[in-house]
């Protein structure tokens, strides 16, 4: 705002967000998961913008379930800044049923740290044992008349 302000009475602002831009940060905003998956070929995706001033080309990301073994890949990309993208690993996973956690990082963006504190996110999923098609069982009521 720039100006006169004597007349402005009753303005709300809302949604608005403040932060300082650094020259490299890529933030995580989402993990593109169901609460309830299946056991098998499970795709972990996930969603990111880009809050850095710099374009950013190329990152390194993680991700793991529970405490087991973390998944390493690196993504090409070219996200301005502002720009947010979806992303998954090539490497689909088979979880056992259960309820699991699962977490990704970022580990370095454009072969640099990206050290800001939203470059990790947390999901709790819960995998069944099988899904089911179910089909409905309908009954017709059928009314027979007798006539004499």
């Amino acid at each position: 705002f720039n100006g006169y302000s004597g007349n402005i009475n009753g303005w709300y602002f809302d949604d608005i967000e403040i932060y300082t831009v650094d020259r490299l940060n890529l933030g995580l905003l989402s993990l593109d998961m169901p609460e309830i998956s299946s056991s098998n070929d499970n795709e972990i995706a996930f969603h990111v913008k880009n809050t850095g001033s710099n374009p950013i080309t190329s990152f390194r990301a993680s991700y793991q379930i529970d405490d087991n073994e973390v998944v390493i890949q690196d993504f090409e990309t070219n996200l301005v800044s502002l720009e947010e993208q979806s992303f998954s690993f090539q490497q689909k996973t088979d979880i056992m049923p259960g309820s699991h956690n699962i977490t990704v990082s970022i580990l370095n963006v454009n072969g640099e740290e990206d050290v800001t504190s939203d470059n990790v996110i947390s999901k709790e999923v819960n995998v069944a044992w099988c899904s089911l098609q179910r089909k409905p069982l309908m009954k017709k009521n059928t009314v027979f008349q007798n006539t004499l």
